[in-house]
């Protein structure tokens, strides 16, 4: 919202305030991310108070009250280790996060890779980041699947983000190889190497022994 351009806040390239003296219309871009930072602060407010409820009102984990005794039971199995140790409402609170937080990732990437795509140009895109951040998302959900007692919700949210930024990663390289081939650069403007100009010297066109 800081670094929104201030030319696009407005209907017009105008000031905030007309001549007539009457405010301006705000764009559709402007008042799309006014709603979306509106509603980005109060998902986060609603999930930290409630998050902050569930772990004051739940017993701890580590402190749970004991068993009857003898435990564990002779006639029953060895309980299953990879039983989640929290209580009941944290675990779905815990299951609700991570997949919405997945589904929230989702949400992001898919209008950048609709843009992208309809645009044939890669923009303001850096294809060398995401080269390193597409493999670094794999070593991140393998870093955090491979730990015991690890529920999948903790990593689903990487290896979301991950495909995601890999089929946007996909999509700008082959935009790139267009255009190289098309002699554009990343904005769409044409690109005359010095090698296709037809006069490389102005100063010397018409030639001198």
């Amino acid at each position: 919202m800081l670094y929104f351009l201030a030319h696009l806040k407005f209907e017009t390239a105008e000031l905030r305030v007309g001549r007539s003296g009457k405010p301006r219309t705000r764009s559709k871009l402007w008042s799309l991310s006014i709603l979306l930072a509106n509603l980005t602060i109060a998902h986060f407010v609603l999930s930290a108070l409630l998050t902050l409820f569930l772990v004051l009102s739940s017993p701890s984990p580590v402190h749970l009250p004991a068993p009857p005794m003898p435990y564990p039971d002779p006639s029953f199995p060895d309980p299953n280790p990879d039983a989640s140790p929290l209580p009941v409402a944290l675990a779905r609170w815990a299951l609700y996060l991570g997949v919405s937080s997945a589904l929230l990732v989702a949400i992001q990437y898919l209008p950048q890779i609709s843009y992208t795509y309809r645009a044939r140009l890669v923009g303001a895109l850096s294809v060398p980041m995401m080269c390193v951040q597409s493999p670094g998302a794999v070593a991140m959900v393998l870093s955090i699947a491979l730990r015991p007692g690890t529920n999948w919700t903790s990593w689903i949210t990487y290896a979301v983000a991950g495909m995601m930024q890999f089929t946007l990663l996909s999509i700008c390289i082959a935009w790139k190889v267009q255009q190289q081939r098309l002699h554009i650069n990343n904005f769409g403007v044409p690109i005359y190497p010095e090698s296709f100009s037809p006069h490389p010297y102005p100063g010397n066109i018409a030639g001198t022994e």
